[in-house]
């Protein structure tokens, strides 16, 4: 069976005040820590959904594929699109 795993890692972080990724815990940042709690290696494809160049970066440095959160929804919206289709023509 093939798994794949996409980390979700955009949002603005209105009420935490700044951008949670980058915030250190135990000096590893909160992104860091959710790619290593989702190892690349244990997943077909592995995908790090972002809009802040570090977190791309870091994803890159870990070895999983970054995109921007619109390229996401739009792959994702398309897949979604091809999967219903087949039901919607039967309607």
């Amino acid at each position: 069976m093939k798994i794949g795993c996409i980390v979700m890692a955009a949002g603005n972080a209105r009420r935490f005040g700044s951008n949670k990724l980058d915030a250190r815990v135990e000096g590893k940042t909160l992104l860091r820590r959710a790619l290593e709690a989702v190892p690349a290696s244990g997943f077909t494809r592995a995908a790090v959904a972002t809009q802040y160049p570090q977190g791309m970066e870091l994803a890159r440095e870990m070895g999983v594929k970054p995109t921007s959160v619109r390229m996401a929804l739009t792959r994702a919206r398309k897949k979604a699109r091809a999967m219903l289709r087949p039901e919607l023509e039967k309607m």
